[in-house]
């Protein structure tokens, strides 16, 4: 009776001592096989710089020869998970030099509607059709501003970013040009509204209808009605390509030492005051409101 007690008890420590590494052997298998993997085996992926899912959070390095330029590498390229080379193996977030590993990518915030306005630099070149003296062109430059009726607000676009689609179509736009050189001078102050028509045939992309007055004269700093002409009338522009405008205009005589009205056909380019002009270098130092 001790004997069989005695083998029954040895029976159920080794039962026991087997189950206890089988266990161990599960817990080693699912913590380590990752590691194992990439440190041997090393599991197959497909580059993609924007999905870095199928080994986070390793990273998906491309089998291509040592010193392969990074940009160069395409999309799809057969690869191994490994420790990341670089950020750009991370799909966005930082590669971390230390481990290899990629950092958790965290997205950003939705972004708050955008009230879409422009601050435009005008170069305008223009003649006076039908006007008492003869036809001369006028050059000037100046300023326009041009901002929506209404907001957009920034949809997701993808897992790293939000997409601006519905833009407005109605705009309004003030400005002003000044041309001095020459024994007239003249300016020019704008207003009306603007339909944005980005389908438009023939590369239009603008229609504007407005105001269009005009100040000519030796002395147009001046306030006196003999030395300057004012005028003032209708005026219609089309938009190509986003920077060409051509305009014409009819202005019928306020008051002036001419009495004369005149028609204006014009050629404006206009360029974006922060977007072409400023450098990306220099805009941290734009205030708040204007970025």
């Amino acid at each position: 009776m001790r004997a069989r007690t005695l083998v029954h008890r040895s029976r159920s420590t080794v039962a026991f001592l087997v189950a206890g590494a089988v266990a161990v052997a599960v817990v080693v298998v699912v913590v380590l096989a990752p590691v194992a993997a990439v440190a041997g085996d090393k599991l197959p992926c497909r580059f993609d710089p924007n999905d870095v899912a199928a080994c986070a959070p390793y990273a998906c390095v491309p089998d291509v020869p040592a010193g392969t330029d990074e940009l160069s590498i395409a999309v799809g390229t057969p690869g191994f998970c490994g420790k990341c080379p670089s950020d750009r193996f991370c799909g966005g977030a930082a590669c971390k030099s230390s481990s290899g590993l990629c950092a958790r990518f965290d997205p950003s915030p939705r972004p708050q509607p955008v009230w879409p306005h422009f601050h435009l630099l005008v170069t305008d070149a223009a003649v006076n059709l039908i006007d008492k003296p003869d036809p001369r062109p006028i050059v000037s430059a100046g300023y326009l501003f041009q901002g929506a009726f209404g907001e957009t607000t920034p949809e997701k676009f993808d897992s790293h970013g939000y997409l601006t689609s519905d833009l407005p179509r109605w705009y309004w736009n003030a400005g002003a040009t000044i041309a001095l050189a020459g024994p007239a001078q003249n300016i020019f102050v704008d207003g009306g509204l603007t339909l944005y028509a980005p389908a438009a045939p023939l590369a239009i992309t603008t229609l504007t209808g407005g105001l269009e007055y005009q100040r000519q004269g030796s002395a147009i700093w001046r306030p006196s009605g003999t030395l300057n002409e004012d005028r003032l009338g209708p005026a219609v522009s089309v938009g190509f390509l986003q920077n060409v405008f051509v305009r014409v205009a009819y202005v019928l005589p306020l008051h002036g030492f001419n009495d004369h009205g005149a028609l204006i056909l014009g050629v404006s380019y206009m360029k974006d005051l922060l977007g072409d002009l400023v450098p990306d270098r220099l805009r941290k130092f734009l205030p708040a409101a204007v970025k």
